[in-house]
């Protein structure tokens, strides 16, 4: 019990971003009984939204992250990334520009102006600065229009492997132009690289600083993806979505080489 009190004290209360690693900790705690909840198929209709709260801890715990390093200074790509996000979903939700025509069901709660789930600016924030994190370490000599692009082909490779859990299992949106990949038009990958890639440019400079304030180490942003990836497995696999699956074998594959190869490169960084 002491050392467990201890291993409290030194590794998360006294830590800089210890109220980010809280919250993490208890996105951790929930995950395992909802990974046995859906391979034992215990998770009613009715309680799909929950995976909103995921993606709420998730963004929280980036948001609280940013803060702890870059100070007030964290409102600047917090707010790039969300309010980038909130325009870009508006305007997809109302005009079918650029993601194609699809509109948000209620079954992730409140909504701004009437259009927009609170939860996917959340979703957004920790998908981005995940995927920027992953790219400045497989390219971190790279320069900013290189991590730009890298950021929204990451991020591109997220939606792929949330679309069909979210569209087909968890109803969150609904495509009125079904598509070619599980009912999902090809125009909305393309308008998650642009748009990813337009967010990574904007919010790059901060992004960077955080990496030097944190000597490389964006935990939280890397773990959040792999995590988001389980679950994306687990439900596409129930579901026998064998080519999402793959998808994110792949992912965790690459993640996996760029954390290998990251070890190495920053040490010279």
């Amino acid at each position: 019990m002491a050392s467990l009190r201890e291993w409290w004290q030194r590794v998360i209360w006294q830590h800089p971003a210890r109220w980010a690693r809280i919250v993490f900790l208890v996105y951790c705690a929930i995950y395992p009984g909802s990974i046995i909840s859906l391979l034992a198929n215990l998770v009613p209709d009715s309680a799909r939204g929950f995976g909103g709260v995921f993606l709420l801890l998730q963004g929280l715990s980036i948001a609280l992250y940013l803060y702890a390093y870059l100070g007030r200074s964290a409102w600047r790509p917090i707010s790039i990334i969300m309010l980038g996000a909130l325009f870009v979903e508006y305007v997809g939700a109302t005009y079918d520009i650029p993601f194609g025509s699809y509109d948000y069901t209620t079954m992730l709660g409140p909504q701004l102006f009437g259009t927009v789930p609170v939860i996917i600016l959340f979703a957004w924030l920790m998908s981005l600065v995940g995927s920027w994190s992953l790219t400045y370490m497989a390219w971190p000599h790279a320069p900013r229009w290189l991590r730009a692009l890298g950021c929204g082909l990451f991020i591109m490779i997220f939606d792929l492997q949330i679309e069909p859990v979210a569209t087909l299992i968890n109803n969150y949106w609904v495509w009125m132009e079904p598509g070619v990949y599980y009912g999902v038009p090809l125009v909305n990958f393309a308008g998650w690289w642009a748009v990813g890639t337009v967010l990574a440019w904007c919010c790059d400079a901060d992004l960077l600083r955080l990496m030097r304030a944190t000597r490389g180490q964006t935990p939280f942003a890397i773990a959040n993806l792999i995590g988001c990836t389980g679950m994306f497995v687990t439900m596409n696999a129930l579901r026998g979505y064998s080519l999402a699956v793959a998808i994110s074998v792949g992912f965790v594959i690459i993640v996996v080489l760029i954390l290998r190869r990251w070890r190495v490169v920053a040490q010279t960084v």
